[in-house]
Order: structure tokens, then C-alpha cells, then sequence
């Protein structure tokens, strides 16, 4: 079988696809990763053909956007920026790699939401798309808890009150920003018109979607918002777990020596979510409250450096569950993988969420009992009070590491395992 898997963002928009591309080509399968360019080279040390459908420069330009880790402008700058400018070389590539196929073979695609090229092409091409749903706020649920953007909406707000938020954010800042051009493009490349709310409904392709993250973390909701009522698609989606996709063996490789004494992990995210000047200033007054060693993981950062002195090891971007496994606490940004790490390690987290999906991500760790939410006014205080904040509640006993464990070469977990059978199923 043929499989494109589209999927644009960070590292932790990445990483789950390779997982599953990665099994699919052990499987003996084509497999094609449509991405930003810089991505390319992780795509080919997994097995899989690259094509880049967003240059550096795009990749580089959203990055480096002002914005970008806005709670309410951040979706704009990633829409404008990456999205929406690889929508039709999304849909190019789709095409051409849907060509030539045997008859009852379609090409079978799995892509993130945001990837609307892909969702142009299952109206137009003859392909089978799967939504691949890396976070729960990627679905719009009225259920508990719900959140609109950095705001949870209070259980006591009443179903329809729910609805007129969600229309509310469609009509005022949703919809202007998504409609017009993607209905230039449906036209361009034959599609019909979009139906519904761009958001709540035209996203989610019709045959179904996969939510790649555990139900401990978040159930399926119940109920969506969208213009049009009861989706059937919503039928069609499986939850299949947390992919956890490693290079290695999660045994392989050694911890610095500062993990030995059980540090604070830090990590802003392969983004840099947070800057590495207040990472630094969070180090320090961690190490000041606590007597512990931090560990920082940045960025761009091409060799380790360890202070002795100061007790920070600051450590270029690298597998987590080497350092995890001995952390005190790991303190991050809400993003979803580092999220599944952290539940896989069984170790205390510490979130200070910014953007995105990040804030439900966040209230779904408290919510376990497996860590805490920083509250936003604590975020926007200085460094010294934030570590008191962190150093009152790093005495967690958490429960046991999450089973699903992680998907190495030779052999996929049991998340990857469960989403290979509903991709390859007739």
C-alpha cells in the first residue's frame, strides 16, 4: 500500500507521524511524509520518502514570528504563515502520489488538521484521509472540560451558552480568518463548496480520524460543536493512545552526571516556547529554593556544557526518557509530546502552558494527579517567585509509569500498533 502522512509544526507535531511511518515501512509499505523542509532529514533516517510542501524560510518565518506564542494571536501567525501557504503543495503532491495505484488501492493519507491541503484532496482526489488528532483541543467538545483557547469555560455554563461561544469565536475571529482563502483554493482545485463551520466541521475529514493520545489523558468527547449536527465522522474516529515515537532503545545512551542526583528538568520545547535567558534566571532560582541540579534541554545548542559551580547542565536536544527517569520533576511547556514523555517516565511535571493546545494539555496532567498547571498570574511574575511556586508543590507521588511505552525500531507500541490496523484496514 501507498501512505502519505502530512503533518506541519514543531518536533512534537512530527514525532508521532515518524512513529507510525516508521512501522508502516518495516511493514514492507510506501510511505511518503509531506512537512516543512527542515524536517526532511529526520523523515530519511526514518525510512521514509520526504517531500516539503513549506520551505526553511516559512519554517523559519514562523519561528521567529513575535506572535507565534500568542494565547489567542498564536493560531493566526501559524495559520498565515505555515498552513495556510502549504495548502496547495499539500494538495499538488496528494495528487500526483494518488496517480498509477491499482484499482481499490487509493492512496491512504493520515494528516494533522491544520494540513488542509489534505482535506482538499480527499474532496477531489481519489484518496482515503484519516484526521490524525495529536491533542485533545484539536476536537471542539461542549463536554467538561472545555476550553477556548486559555480560558476554561466554569462547569456550571449551560450547553447552549457552549454553542454560542464557539459561534461567537467562528464569527469574529475564526471564519475571516480561514473561509476566504480556503474557498479560493476549493475552487481553484475543484472542490466543492466548504460546508459547515470551517473549524468545527469542513476540518475533520469524513471518513474518520485517529486521536493519537491515551484515554487516561483525555476520553473522546461526547458531544461537538459544529454548524452541521451529529457528524458521522465522529463515528469513524478510534482512539489509539500515545505513539511515543524514539530512536532508540529508551535504554541506550547515558544520562549526564547531574541526572544523577535527581535534577530538575527543564525544556521549553523543541520550538523554544520559552526563551533560554528565562530558563536560565528559572534554573537558578530553582537551584537556590530546592539545593537540586537542573537540567536544561535548549534548542540549537550543538555540544553540553555542565557548570559545576552554578549546577547546570545545559544539553542540546536529545531523547528524554534517559534524563526523565531519574528527574526530580520536569518542568515544560504543556506541549503534547512532552506531556506523553513525562506520563510514560511517571515523572512529577511542572507546566507552564502559553499557547494552543497547551493549557487543556496542562489541566489533563493536574487533572491526573501527575503534576501541576502554573496559573498565568504566577507565569507572568518573576523567576524567584515562580520557583517558589514550582519548589511548594515538587513533593509528588506520582502513580506508575503509563504502559504504552515507547515505539522503537523493530518494535512499534501498542498505540502505533492500533493505529497501523485502522490504516491498513479495508
Amino acid at each position: 500500500m501507498r501512505f502519505a502522512l502530512v503533518t506541519l509544526g514543531s518536533t512534537g507535531d512530527l514525532y508521532p507521524f515518524l512513529a507510525i511511518g516508521r512501522a508502516l515501512h518495516e511493514q514492507g509499505h510506501e510511505v511518503f511524509l509531506l512537512s516543512q523542509a527542515p524536517h526532511g532529514r529526520d523523515a530519511v533516517r526514518a525510512g521514509l520518502q520526504f517531500i516539503p510542501v513549506a520551505d526553511a524560510q516559512a519554517h523559519e518565518r514562523t519561528l521567529s514570528h513575535p506572535k507565534l506564542w500568542h494565547p489567542v494571536d498564536g493560531l493566526g501567525v501559524l495559520w498565515r504563515h505555515l498552513c495556510l501557504p502549504a495548502a496547495q503543495p499539500t494538495w499538488e503532491a496528494l495528487r500526483r502520489l494518488s496517480q498509477g495505484l491499482p484499482p481499490g488501492q487509493p492512496l491512504r493519507v493520515l494528516a494533522s488538521p491544520l494540513a488542509v491541503g489534505a482535506r482538499l484532496a480527499r474532496d477531489t482526489l481519489p484518496i482515503r484521509l484519516w484526521t490524525g488528532y495529536l491533542a485533545p483541543a484539536a476536537l471542539r467538545t461542549l463536554d467538561d472540560p472545555m476550553f477556548l483557547g486559555p480560558w476554561r469555560v466554569p462547569t456550571w455554563v449551560p450547553l447552549r451558552w457552549r454553542r454560542t461561544a464557539w459561534q461567537a469565536l467562528d464569527r469574529w475571529k475564526l471564519e475571516p480568518m480561514a473561509r476566504g482563502p480556503l474557498s479560493a483554493l476549493a475552487t481553484q482545485v475543484g472542490a466543492q463548496p466548504l460546508e459547515g463551520s470551517v473549524f468545527g466541521d469542513w476540518i475533520h475529514s469524513p471518513d474518520g480520524g485517529l486521536a493519537l493520545y491515551d484515554a487516561a489523558f483525555a476520553a473522546l468527547p461526547r458531544r461537538l460543536h459544529g454548524a452541521l449536527s451529529a457528524p458521522p465522522w465522529l463515528e469513524r474516529l478510534h482512539q489509539v493512545g500515545f505513539p511515543n515515537f524514539e530512536w532508540a532503545s529508551p535504554d541506550a545512551g547515558a544520562s549526564p552526571k547531574a541526572s544523577e542526583a535527581h535534577p530538575w528538568v527543564l525544556f521549553g520545547g523543541s520550538a523554544g516556547t520559552h526563551g533560554v535567558d528565562q530558563a536560565l534566571c528559572l534554573a537558578r532560582e530553582l537551584i537556590a529554593h530546592s539545593g537540586k541540579p537542573c537540567v536544561m534541554l535548549e534548542p540549537g545548542r550543538d555540544r553540553p556544557t555542565c557548570d559545576s559551580q552554578s549546577q547546570i547542565t545545559r544539553l542540546p536536544l536529545q531523547a528524554l526518557p534517559p534524563l526523565l527517569r531519574r528527574a526530580h520533576a520536569f518542568v515544560h511547556h504543556g506541549g503534547i509530546g512532552s506531556c506523553a514523555q513525562g506520563l510514560t517516565a511517571g515523572v512529577p511535571q511542572i507546566l507552564m502552558p502559553r499557547a494552543y493546545d497547551q493549557f487543556e494539555n496542562a489541566a489533563a496532567i493536574q487533572r491526573m494527579g501527575m503534576g501541576w498547571a502554573m496559573p498565568r498570574p504566577i507565569q507572568r511574575a518573576s523567576p524567584a517567585r515562580q520557583a517558589a511556586w514550582i519548589a511548594a508543590r515538587s513533593n509528588i507521588a506520582c502513580a506508575a509509569p503509563m504502559s504504552s511505552g515507547y515505539s522503537v525500531p523493530g518494535q512499534p507500541n501498542a498505540a502505533v500498533v492500533e493505529a497501523l490496523r485502522c490504516l491498513t484496514a479495508d
